[in-house]
């Protein structure tokens, strides 16, 4: 089988600062971004994609905080025998 190959980036939302938050602290905004995903896992079904592979991008910063930066999503397509 051959297939066709789509690659898209979604950007983590920060989530409001809380009175307890540090200044630096990043902390996504879990609801918004599932929404985001599942957004974009809805719009690439219409076009007959699956996501195929979800990859985590962890950054890093000062003093060595982790943090989560966003997600790319892999998305594939099966081609036509023809194509």
């Amino acid at each position: 089988m051959k297939y066709e190959y789509h690659t898209i980036f979604l950007s983590a939302i920060q989530a409001e600062a809380k009175k307890y938050m540090k200044t630096n602290e990043f902390v996504v905004d879990g609801i918004e971004f599932a929404r985001d995903i599942q957004n974009t896992i809805h719009k690439m079904s219409e076009n007959e994609y699956e996501l195929f592979q979800t990859i985590p991008i962890i950054s890093t910063q000062y003093l060595q905080r982790t943090y989560t930066e966003g997600v790319t999503l892999i998305f594939r397509k099966e081609l036509d025998n023809g194509v």
